[in-house]
């Protein structure tokens, strides 16, 4: 099983969503710390599975690899260090393109 987790950039940080489980949707200032929200939660709704007499389902979050998402903005503003210019010039595109996204 995979998880698909959705980070959104906020006017006070990043909110992050999953896609196919409920419970998990939380808000950090930067991205390290929304997933480690979003380890816990997941922890949460493991724990709420089993309480609800639905192991198979807990057993199957529990072992899930969670696939964050970004847009490709938010991931540079958030990741100063990686230079866009040549990031562009690396997979082969014109960085002016990365501005209309």
């Amino acid at each position: 099983m995979e998880v698909t987790v959705i980070i959104e950039k906020t006017s006070t940080g990043y909110s992050a969503y999953a896609q196919d489980v409920d419970g998990i949707v939380t808000a950090a200032i930067n991205i390290g710390e929304l997933k480690c929200y979003v380890g816990e939660l997941k922890e949460d709704q493991v724990a709420y599975l089993r309480e609800m007499d639905q192991s198979v389902k807990a057993d199957k979050l529990k072992s899930a690899k969670i696939n964050y998402h970004i847009d490709l903005s938010s991931f540079f503003e958030e990741f100063e260090a990686i230079d866009l210019q040549g990031f562009a010039k690396y997979i082969g595109i014109e960085e002016k393109y990365f501005y209309h996204l």
